[in-house]
């Protein structure tokens, strides 16, 4: 599953919880763009707005279960955990957020924008 993937740079995709999943090599991504039309999602700014916030926090959220797992799982129960995390807000990330900011750039947290 891995092998079709590619790993984004943290330069590209930033932000509190998303850059420590880059930096630890987790954070797997397509290499194709994503846009919102191509999801079948026609979102004005406002619904765009309220459908990103929710998927932000649970990056947040997963972050803070990793941060548990780790305190709390032997070193390869971590590892493994800490790889599914990873799969997880990649996927939240490259196929939600990033098209929703593709179309809605002015939406995007501080660390996300150049």
């Amino acid at each position: 599953m891995m092998d079709n993937l590619a790993y984004s740079k943290p330069e590209i995709v930033v932000g509190e919880y998303r850059q420590q999943f880059v930096q630890a090599g987790l954070l797997a991504v397509s290499a194709l763009p994503l846009h919102t039309s191509n999801l079948g999602l026609n979102m004005n700014q406002r619904d765009a707005a309220a459908i990103a916030a929710p998927l932000e926090a649970a990056i947040g959220q997963l972050s803070k279960a990793l941060s548990e797992a780790e305190a709390r799982l032997d070193e390869r129960g971590y590892e493994s955990f800490r790889r599914l995390i990873g799969v997880h807000v990649g996927k939240l990330s490259h196929e939600l957020l990033d098209p929703i900011y593709a179309e809605h750039p002015s939406l995007m947290p501080e660390g996300l924008r150049d």
